[in-house]
Formats: C-alpha cells, sequence, structure tokens
C-alpha cells in the first residue's frame, strides 16, 4: 500500500525490492528537477518519505508526447510487484506493456507478474494457425500477465504496444484490437480496443489474466513464395533471460537448413539439422528452438547456412545473448 509520486503525479512501477524501485517516469512530468516521493498507507493516515531530487533530462514529458513518440515495444517485457486489494495500482514494464488495477479488483494481496510470453515450438504453431484461420495477424509483442488464470471482482485495464513497422499492407491503427489467447479452444479472442492517447499503445477491459497481443483484423494469409531467396532472419527472445532461443530463418525452400553456434572466442558450441520448412506469417522459414542446458551465461555468434542444390548456399550470420 505504497506509491511512488514525482511531484504531483504517481509513477507506475515495475519491481519493488529492498534495495531498488524501478518504474516508469510519468509521461506528463516536467523536464529538470522534480521532487520525489513514497507514500504509504497506514493506520490512522497517510506517511510521507523523506524528498529526494531527480533529474529528467530534455526529450522526456509533454514536449515528447507532442511529437507521438512510439513506446518501446521491443523493450524489456517483465515486471513483478505486490498490489493490495484496497489500492490496486499500476504495473508497468520498461516496454511499455501496462495493467491499471482499480480499487477492490483483487480479492487478496497479489504479486502481479508481467512477462514476454515464448511458447515452445508446437504452441506457436498451433497460435499461428489460429490467427491465420481467423484472419489476424501480430502487430506486437504477445504479453503474459500473472498469477495466469486470474480473476478480478472489477475490471482491469490492459495497456499493449504495438509497432507500426509491423502492420500489414492496407492496414491502419484503426484495424488493431488486443486480443487474448484462450488455450482451452485454442483461439485468440477479440476484446474491444480503443488507442492510448499519444503513445502507440492500445487499452482494453479484461476480467482475468492470460497472454495477450495486438493484432491487425481482416488479414488475409499469402501463398508462401517457394523462390530459393534470403529473407529475415534472427534469434528470439534475445536476450535469451532463463529461456532457450529460437533461431527463425527465411530463405524459400531449401534442401537443407542448418544451424552452428560458436562462443565469442571462435569455438564452436552447437550444431543441428534446422529440420523442415514451416509456412510461418505467409512465408517459407525455418526455425529452431537451442536447448541452452550446457551454455554459459554471454554472448554467442551464430551462423544459418541454407542449401538447394544448382543454386548454392544461403549464409546469414547474428549475436545471440544467454542469461542463465
Amino acid at each position: 500500500a505504497a506509491r511512488v509520486m514525482v511531484g504531483a503525479l504517481q509513477a507506475n512501477i515495475s519491481s519493488w525490492t529492498d534495495l531498488r524501485i524501478k518504474g516508469i517516469i510519468p509521461d506528463s512530468v516536467v523536464t529538470g528537477s522534480n521532487t520525489v516521493t513514497v507514500v504509504r498507507a497506514a493506520a490512522g493516515g497517510l506517511i510521507v518519505s523523506n524528498a529526494v531530487q531527480f533529474f529528467v533530462p530534455g526529450g522526456y514529458g509533454p514536449a515528447a508526447l507532442s511529437r507521438k513518440a512510439a513506446p518501446a515495444a521491443s523493450g524489456e517485457q517483465e515486471a513483478e510487484l505486490v498490489l493490495s486489494p484496497d489500492w490496486g495500482g499500476t504495473v508497468e514494464t520498461s516496454g511499455r506493456s501496462a495493467v491499471v488495477v482499480p480499487e477492490g479488483a483483487l480479492p487478496e494481496e497479489t504479486v502481479i507478474r508481467i512477462s514476454a510470453d515464448n511458447p515452445a515450438k508446437e504452441a506457436q504453431d498451433i497460435r499461428n494457425k489460429a490467427g491465420a484461420g481467423a484472419f489476424i495477424a501480430p502487430v506486437g509483442p504477445a504479453v503474459a500477465f500473472g498469477p495466469e488464470g486470474l480473476k478480478f471482482n472489477n475490471d482491469a485495464e490492459l495497456l499493449l504496444p504495438y509497432e507500426t513497422s509491423r502492420l500489414p499492407r492496407g492496414k491502419t491503427i484503426g484495424d488493431l484490437a488486443i486480443y487474448w489467447w484462450d488455450a482451452e479452444n485454442n483461439e485468440w479472442v477479440m476484446l474491444p480496443s480503443e488507442t492510448d492517447g499519444s503513445l502507440a499503445r492500445l487499452k482494453a477491459k479484461t476480467g482475468h489474466f492470460s497472454v495477450y497481443q495486438v493484432m491487425a483484423k481482416g488479414v488475409v494469409p499469402l501463398a508462401a513464395d517457394p523462390t530459393f531467396t534470403a529473407g529475415e532472419h534472427y534469434a528470439y527472445p534475445n536476450p535469451a533471460r532463463h529461456n532457450n532461443p529460437k533461431f527463425h530463418f527465411e530463405c524459400g525452400q531449401a534442401d537443407s537448413a542448418h544451424l552452428t553456434v560458436y562462443d565469442i572466442s571462435g569455438h564452436k558450441v552447437y550444431d543441428a539439422d534446422m529440420g523442415v520448412v514451416q509456412t510461418i506469417a505467409g512465408k517459407y522459414a525455418y526455425e529452431y528452438t537451442w536447448e541452452v542446458h550446457n551454455a554459459a551465461s554471454g554472448v554467442y555468434l551464430y551462423v544459418l547456412r541454407a542449401r538447394k542444390a544448382a543454386y548454392g548456399d544461403i549464409i546469414k550470420k547474428g549475436k545471440v545473448a544467454v542469461v542463465r
């Protein structure tokens, strides 16, 4: 039952420990020096901490909002905070995914968690198939809110970022909505959604926690192009924090695709065939998950090699960070 105040504005918090409070600078904060206090509810009234000064550099605040700057949707989607039934509160990640829990919505004091959702390949394939069947396509990160299945006494409000660079051709912001993943029925369920002012986010009400994602509606899947040519390649999540990174390699239809991983000194630490080609978001691509059980934390180099008779090789390289 405590809040961090920047002047008269309440900051949204990502985590609170005995050593550190981590949160988001309020969007309308004034550039320059601001007074920060902690206000705590106690028997008989409120207790206010000593004040400290926090300097906000230029580029934040109302001036930045007037430029309609987009939040970092690719930023860290991790937060964990205890909320009380009496006060509720807002939990927000540095990637700008957030939940606003009203007073009285929680049945008891609860640890609210937000994290990037990275399902196993089989589960992701099911989601991709369900999305294609519903004519929707992802335009933002998939985010898990927990405890999973938590039900509220009163609806909470979700805020999720989207990336305009991922808008399908012919689609606009008005074609976006927040969807939640119904694992019991293997389907995406749309929530009534609206834009969040100047920030590139959508907001929607929900009565429970699940996995949520911003999707574009009315997207007709395109036929995949089998042409053997280089497309996108990447590892995700990157960095892989207590998780197994998955490698994505678009090259059309190849005879084979191979993954090799090296440590930063150039020693080979992993080698694998990437299996058969898949149709992912309307493109032929290979995906492979590296099970990093014996890998130490650090930065690794990866090489993706696709081969097709009479065409030769397509080779792509990159880096992936592993945090154990």
